[in-house]
Formats: C-alpha cells, structure tokens, sequence
C-alpha cells in the first residue's frame, strides 16, 4: 500500500474529516446564514460526483508529484478536497448553463 493510501495515518483522518472542518470554517468566517445557504444548491451533485471527482484529481496529483513524503501527501489530500469542489461546482454551473433539463434531473428535479 502506497504512502498516500495508508488508512492509519493522521493525514488520511483529516483527509476524511475536511469537508467538516471546512464547514466549520464556513460557519466561523461567515455567520451569515444566507451565505452558507448559497452553497445548498449544491449539495447534492457534490453527494453525487465527490467519490469519482476525487479518484481521478488524488491520481493525476500523485502521478504528477515526483517526489512523495508526509507533506507532499498532506498537500495532496487538502488540495484534492480544494480542487473537487471547485471542479463540481464548476461542472454543475457549466450543465445548469447548457444542459437545463439534465440538469433539471441530475439535481434531484429541483431548480
């Protein structure tokens, strides 16, 4: 098992806990309720894209990292958690923008 796989590692516990710190983050800069409520609509294609998402940016960040040591894993893992979400949330405005209908049915038939 790879250095970026191990599941006993501290890096891998923040790794699977780094949508709620960044939630946490979110209530703590911005208390604003309609602020953290932007982000509703897009709760369930992120739901629905974040495994895949996150196989395919973990792969292409550690074929393109030569050099592997405990921190370039730890950029790894905060980065893919950084890079997925930008990436759904970019792919859900581009088929909101071009595609209505399947977006329309991807998004659980709400607007």
């Amino acid at each position: 098992m790879a250095v970026y796989e191990h599941k006993s590692s501290t890096i891998y516990y923040l790794y699977r806990n780094g949508g709620g710190i960044l939630f946490l983050m979110a209530i703590l800069f911005y208390p604003n309720k309609d602020t953290i409520c932007y982000f509703n609509k897009y709760s369930f294609f992120i739901f629905m894209m974040h495994y895949p998402m996150v196989f395919i940016i973990k792969t292409f960040l550690v074929k393109t990292i030569s050099n592997i040591n405990y921190i370039t894993v730890g950029i790894i893992y905060l980065s893919t958690i950084i890079l997925t979400i930008i990436s759904i949330i970019c792919i859900y405005e581009f088929i909101k923008l071009l595609f209505p209908k399947l977006h329309f049915i991807l998004n659980g038939k709400r607007y």
